[in-house]
């Protein structure tokens, strides 16, 4: 290939601060209320979010019991886990 048909794609440094500024900014919209509700209602999954709304009809996500985490007894248990995850997924 001809060195004038070579472009370096890499990015300089005042590209990579805009597109880090934008990445920024995309996840302040991510988190934020109004893109957290649109996956509520466009989405129908679920979001922490304290101010969004449920869909009417559907059991409030703090109504839900959900498993605690306990890392001492899952690092006691690791290898009995990693047993029954492999017989039940057949990984």
């Amino acid at each position: 290939m001809p060195a004038k048909d070579r472009t370096d794609h890499r990015p300089t440094g005042s590209s990579k601060a805009r597109r880090t500024e934008r990445g920024k900014l995309f996840q302040s919209f991510c988190f934020s209320r109004d893109a957290q509700q649109l996956i509520i209602d466009v989405g129908g999954l679920r979001s922490v979010h304290p101010q969004t709304q449920e869909k009417p009809g559907r059991t409030p996500f703090k109504d839900i019991k959900t498993m605690k985490d306990d890392a001492a007894a899952v690092e006691k248990e690791g290898d009995a886990i990693k047993a029954r995850y492999t017989k039940l997924f057949r990984v």
